[in-house]
């Protein structure tokens, strides 16, 4: 299985929460970027909220802690 593109994410979010775009999607196209991450590992943290901003803080939060990781 491959990494989380920028592409699947929004696919993701979308069947999710109905949205395509997003205030804090530039961040979290830089964040995909920058960490490895499996669709799978991306999907497990949008469900922890119906809201979609609390969710994709989650996310932003998830991939900043996996880009510490690795510095």
């Amino acid at each position: 299985m491959g990494y989380c593109g920028w592409d699947t994410l929004k696919t993701l979010v979308h069947n999710y929460f109905i949205i395509v775009d997003h205030p804090m999607f530039q961040e979290i196209q830089w964040l995909l970027g920058a960490v490895e991450v499996t669709p799978t590992k991306v999907s497990k943290m949008l469900p922890r909220s119906e809201d979609v901003d609390v969710a994709l803080v989650g996310l932003v939060d998830f991939l900043e802690e996996k880009k510490k990781a690795i510095a």
